[in-house]
């Protein structure tokens, strides 16, 4: 049986946090399965790298900004086989290029197209760990890409998927998926199982547990997900597979607490926007109208929000903003005079409103984006 596990950076955080998670691969592969490791970078060192490129130079090379920010997973990578085997595993450790892992000629947020893991696989037959570094392949004209926001993610449900793998854990400093941000509201309830549907849409409106990309791909693939604590492994998950079918009364919250709100365009000039957005780093979120709501695809450095004033220019205008979503099978909108009244009972700007089926966001300044997540939450019945 073969099995795939991700590892977030914060699982990865120092030497500590690396041996542990050595410890807990080797007993792993000790029970008698063919396990696949995908690491993120340790911590911030992604962050890291991208804010020395960026106070070096104000506007860095794509293509030298994904050789920077990918040796932060072969750091990681190469130090958690060293644990391996000082623990008594065998490992050995391989880039996405290596691992076969083939995207779009584009940098910054390449697409995969094609899995060719055939190293991978001859080191499972060898009897060893094969760690893969995440978020990173190679193009189809052979330069190192990088996967965008939860490339990571993509990449283990990817490699699942070429691998028949039984299933692809996630794992993470939470246990699974909850109705809302447990650290912002204490109320939120642990949810033990969830419909890919359900669960990328969340992901797409801020859940940072999983990925939207990473979602979409376990779904056409069929694969199964399970979101687990680092620390706790045989602890309560959250897992999402083709079965799971939710209540129709069943309401999330999610806050994107980094979003910007662009407006004051003609809805005809709208189209003429999306190129822009792209080449700032943004994804389009949500739109009604020439209003849009949109988030950093890929990390950007602190001088990221003026450029963007720069390429939109006249008569846009951009606001930051946290954008905090009501995410469901019922009728979004018939939660929206409750929600709207109690913001402001809280005294919370309410700033835009987009509606889509399964999903109702309100856009809120960006220092209050938990207090009304907790707020929207008290809304959903129990």
């Amino acid at each position: 049986m073969t099995i795939v596990q991700k590892y977030g950076g914060s699982s990865l955080a120092d030497r500590v946090a690396l041996r542990r998670v050595a410890e807990q691969v080797v007993a792993k592969h000790r029970e008698g399965c063919r396990l696949v490791v995908v690491v993120s970078a340790m911590g911030k060192a992604t962050d890291s790298l991208l804010q020395e490129a960026h106070q070096l130079v104000a506007e860095p090379p794509q293509r030298e900004l994904d050789m920077l920010v990918t040796t932060g997973e072969r750091i990681c990578m190469a130090l958690l086989c060293m644990a391996i085997a000082d623990v008594g595993g065998r490992a050995v450790s391989l880039t996405g290029s290596q691992s076969g892992i083939i995207t779009e000629n584009a940098h910054q947020g390449a697409r995969i197209v094609a899995i060719r893991p055939q190293r991978i696989q001859d080191v499972l037959d060898g009897g060893s760990i094969a760690v893969v570094a995440g978020y990173q392949g190679v193009s189809l004209n052979n330069e190192i890409t990088t996967l965008g926001r939860g490339g990571s993610d993509t990449t283990a449900v990817a490699l699942g998927a070429a691998l028949q793998a039984a299933r692809v854990e996630i794992f993470s400093d939470v246990d699974g998926v909850y109705s809302a941000d447990p650290r912002v509201c204490p109320q939120a309830r642990h949810l033990s199982a969830m419909s890919y549907q359900m669960m990328g849409k969340m992901a797409h409106f801020g859940a940072q547990v999983l990925h939207d990309q990473a979602v979409a791909f376990a779904r056409r693939a069929g694969i199964a997900l399970e979101a687990k604590h680092t620390g706790r492994p045989e602890g309560p998950s959250t897992r999402l597979d083709g079965g799971v079918r939710m209540p129709k009364d069943a309401v999330a919250v999610t806050n994107l607490r980094e979003a910007l709100w662009i407006f004051g365009g003609a809805l005809d000039e709208t189209l003429e926007l999306m190129p822009k957005l792209l080449q700032a780093g943004l994804r389009l979120v949500a739109t009604g109208g020439s209003s849009l709501l949109c988030a950093w695809d890929v990390a950007v450095g602190e001088e990221g929000t003026p450029r963007l004033a720069q390429l939109l220019g006249a008569p846009w205008r951009h606001r930051q903003i946290s954008a905090v979503t009501l995410v469901g099978s019922w009728d979004m909108c018939r939660f929206l005079p409750a929600a709207q009244a109690a913001l402001s009972r809280a005294d919370i700007p309410l700033y835009a409103v987009w509606g889509e089926p399964e999903a109702l966001t309100l856009a809120v300044p960006r220092t209050s984006g938990g207090r009304a997540a907790a707020l929207l939450h008290a809304l959903i019945p129990a």
